[in-house]
């Protein structure tokens, strides 16, 4: 990897791995399991809204950004953002083939990226008097849980094409297994549930002996 896009591409990739944990952590908590929601409701459950919010905010707003131009702002106060298009300054011809495979990904990311860029701007980044007073349907039917994921995966797919032109090495990107402890929080949940349900069975038939 050249030298002057080494540290751009560590950067973005560090916060589409951090990313990726956020949506498997998202997905462990407040996906379809039953079980693990009425866990949650039987124990913390203004907590675990807030923190469900909190999650997808976070994950917008770094796709967002991931997904911002190479700059923003006015002429007199141009702002150079370190975003995924900061690796197609390819300038050496002999780049030229990666060059033209990134454009065409980049390209369709920056449309399927459009529903949670727009949904940043309209209700995270401002407070829009239109959109945040009314239901913002029209925002949020553009963002669902899999196109999330299908936009990730684009951009994974925008990274691994610029590694392995380099690197020759098809190495998937990952997420810590620290994420992990979303599911270690629901066991623990589980077990605390478990012991409370225990122990008041035990207080009942005592008060029944007595």
């Amino acid at each position: 990897i050249p030298a002057a896009l080494r540290k751009v591409y560590e950067h973005v990739a560090g916060i589409v791995i951090e990313t990726l944990g956020c949506y498997e952590e998202l997905i462990t908590l407040f996906g379809d399991s039953k079980e693990t929601i009425q866990l949650m409701n039987a124990t913390a459950p203004a907590f675990f809204m807030r923190h469900e919010h909190l999650l997808i905010d976070h994950i917008i707003l770094c796709l967002s950004r991931l997904t911002d131009e190479k700059q923003s702002g006015s002429r007199k106060n141009r702002q150079e953002n370190l975003t995924l298009a900061r690796l197609l300054e390819l300038p050496e011809a002999e780049f030229d083939a990666l060059r033209v495979d990134l454009k065409k990904k980049w390209k369709e990311i920056k449309a399927d990226a459009e529903p949670v860029r727009l949904y940043r701007h309209k209700l995270l980044a401002h407070t829009s008097l239109t959109h945040y007073l009314s239901p913002s349907t029209s925002l949020a039917n553009g963002i669902t849980m899999k196109s999330v994921r299908n936009l990730l995966d684009q951009i994974l797919d925008y990274l691994a094409a610029f590694d392995y032109f380099f690197t020759g090495v098809d190495t998937p990107v990952g997420y810590p297994a620290s994420y992990g402890d979303a599911a270690d929080l629901i066991a623990y949940l589980r077990l605390a549930v478990e012991a409370e349900k225990k122990r008041n069975d035990e207080l009942r038939r005592d008060a029944l002996k007595s």
